[in-house]
């Protein structure tokens, strides 16, 4: 079971390279489909097999032989280990266990990309930010009732999130005000 969720974990950060580097340019994640950004040209089944393909090129594009970024093998790398620990780690025996497990995997995946984004634009895009928020406020009073064990994480994140709550609004008002779209990282 370990080895398939590391399998899934890869394909996933697949995924989620496409969302690093597609979020931050305003790129739909749907189309195009993926393709070289030096060539342009559209990538082949055979191109997009996590972790494999990058070693079967050599980490260079097929086509035109430009570099694909070390940060695309490695956050298949993270992801896939990623989601064997946590399947280690929470070792999910109940159904409201097994939510709780797709519920951290969830974020686990939102905390990749975000962390991706802000290491290479110094930026956090509300487009993930924001609705991330809305899930887990939504999310945290259903788990509790569904897997009443993690009740207290629910807790805990409402907490954080309510005694936290003044400073992001005043932050927002004033950058939304300035034009700007996103909190930016130091």
């Amino acid at each position: 079971m370990i080895a398939l969720l590391a399998l899934v974990g890869a394909a996933i950060g697949s995924f989620l390279n496409v969302v690093i580097d597609r979020v931050p340019a305003g790129e739909s994640l749907l189309r195009p489909p993926s393709h070289c950004p030096s060539c342009g040209c559209t990538l082949g089944i055979r191109d997009l097999v996590p972790v494999f393909s990058y070693v079967a090129l050599r980490g260079r594009c097929r086509t035109c032989r430009a570099p694909i970024p070390w940060r695309v093998p490695a956050v298949e790398v993270a992801t896939a280990g990623l989601f064997a620990f946590l399947w280690i780690a929470l070792s999910p025996a109940s159904p409201g266990d097994a939510l709780w497990f797709a519920a951290v995997t969830v974020y686990s995946c939102i905390m990749v990309v975000l962390f991706v984004v802000d290491l290479e634009h110094r930026r956090v895009p509300n487009v993930i930010v924001l609705p991330a928020t809305a899930l887990a406020l939504t999310m945290a009073p259903a788990l509790a009732w569904v897997a009443p064990r993690y009740a207290h994480y629910g807790l805990l994140e409402l907490l954080a999130l309510s005694g936290a709550a003044a400073i992001p609004p005043l932050a927002l008002a004033g950058q939304v005000a300035d034009g700007v779209e996103e909190f930016g990282v130091l």
